[in-house]
């Protein structure tokens, strides 16, 4: 997706269709709506009865706890920053569920 208003548009039609959405990777800065904002829209969303619970982990550049804190509380499950090496993502799939620790 370009913007978090393309995620949630996508997300609401892959749902509706029945389509398993398992883990949504964000980041804050996007265009026409923040990463912040838009993890809010999405729990909102699952919030529906209608619509599978899915993990959402920000990525993002800002590394200050109150950020951290602030993205957390928004909603999401995790956050990692900048660049993401493939043992952190390794260690997301792993908190996510989308793999199991060997």
């Amino acid at each position: 997706m370009n913007n978090g208003i393309e995620c949630l548009y996508q997300v609401y039609k892959d749902c509706i269709q029945g389509l398993p959405i398992d883990l949504i990777l964000i980041d804050e800065n996007m265009p026409f709506m923040i990463g912040s904002e838009c993890i809010k829209n999405l729990k909102k969303l699952m919030s529906d009865k209608n619509i599978n619970k899915f993990k959402i982990f920000s990525i993002s550049g800002y590394m200050d706890p109150e950020h951290v804190n602030y993205i957390i509380g928004c909603g999401a499950d995790g956050f990692y920053s900048k660049p993401i090496s493939m043992t952190m993502m390794k260690d997301l799939l792993i908190k996510s569920e989308i793999i199991t620790k060997k």
